[in-house]
């Protein structure tokens, strides 16, 4: 809560587990109090061209909670 909001995957090959930080947001200068992740939609948020085709990208909703601040960010 207080190093930031993640975005991780999680992933299983075998009996092994791992996780990836996809992304990180730290503007958040108290602790992260709740987010939602939605799911990814392509072109949404004009992004990137590559290959003559957008690349699809996550839309993240975090809050904080002393200094009371909702940030929308996107990876």
């Amino acid at each position: 809560m207080h190093a930031g909001s993640r975005i991780v995957q999680l992933s299983r090959s075998g009996d092994e587990w791992e996780f990836a930080v996809l992304a990180k947001f730290e503007e958040h200068k108290s602790m992260n109090y709740g987010s939602d992740v939605q799911p990814l939609v392509a072109g949404a948020g004009g992004g990137d061209v590559e290959g003559g085709e957008q690349q699809a990208k996550r839309v993240i909703v975090s809050t904080s909670f002393y200094d009371k601040l909702m940030c929308v960010w996107s990876f």
